[in-house]
């Protein structure tokens, strides 16, 4: 996983790696090939156009239209709709079940294992952060494994202390989404907002990034995000036992339907 701080291409580069200490050599040139990855995803983001705008998305906020997102009634419905969505009720902080074509984008969802992706995901948390495990088959065929891995960044200033104490401490704050309490998602309310580049093409997909700005006061990392923290739509999630998703686009508008 590869995380900037900052936007500008002479950022800092963090990057964690799962591959065991014995594997020294294989992780120093992946480091360089990744290296090289990030900088070039950073001279990405931000390059939209009319044709090509990028998709801006408050985090944990459902402030989107509900016009704006999902799909028309009479749209068939697609083969996994009925597995339906876990989705967080931002007033309640509990887990709702929730169809598909009612999802929008801002919204939060629980996907958990042999589970598809109800639309374009954003990886934010899940039960094995190094190592998350999907198949794309409904993209290219292909029924292997992609290991897939969460961002090592902090939404909160608490997230960031909590790192501090122990760093293998990640999303303390998100953790809590639940739970049950109101009061627990306080420091993640509007904590700042994601900005993501829409998939026009299969081949895009390797090139694809994100970004998250912390909103002023906020506490947390301003981070960009590669491909390997995205979940897209009508991929499945396989061994690990759950993922938290940040919802970027639905239906008609994501990047499975855009590609065909």
């Amino acid at each position: 996983v590869i995380v900037a701080a900052g936007a500008s291409a002479d950022a800092t580069i963090t990057w964690r790696s799962a591959i065991p200490a014995e594997n020294a050599a294989s992780e120093v040139s992946l480091f360089a090939e990744r290296e090289a990855a990030v900088r070039q995803v950073m001279k990405l983001v931000g390059q939209v156009s009319p044709e090509n705008p990028a998709l801006e998305i408050p985090f944990l906020s459902r402030s989107v239209p509900a016009e704006a997102g999902g799909a028309p009634e009479e749209e068939e419905e697609g083969k996994y709709d009925a597995e339906g969505a876990q989705v967080l009720n931002v007033e309640a902080n509990t887990w709702e079940s929730k169809a598909w074509k009612d999802l929008l984008p801002g919204d939060v969802v629980r996907v958990e294992r042999l589970g598809h992706f109800p639309a374009d995901l954003l990886l934010l948390h899940a039960s094995t952060p190094s190592e998350v495990c999907i198949e794309t088959s409904c993209w290219d065929g292909d029924g292997s494994l992609r290991q897939w891995q969460v961002a090592p960044m902090s939404f909160t200033g608490a997230d960031k202390e909590a790192r501090v104490a122990d760093p293998a401490a990640l999303h303390t704050s998100l953790n809590l989404l639940g739970n049950g309490d109101p009061a627990a998602l306080e420091a993640l309310r509007n904590a700042g907002q994601v900005e993501a580049l829409p998939i026009r093409h299969p081949s895009d997909w390797d090139q694809w990034s994100a970004k998250f700005s912390p909103a002023e006061g906020g506490g947390g990392d301003a981070a960009h995000f590669g491909f390997r923290q995205l979940l897209p739509h009508n991929a499945r999630l396989v061994v690990t036992d759950w993922v938290l998703g940040l919802v970027l686009s639905t239906r008609g508008d994501s990047s499975f339907a855009r590609t065909g």
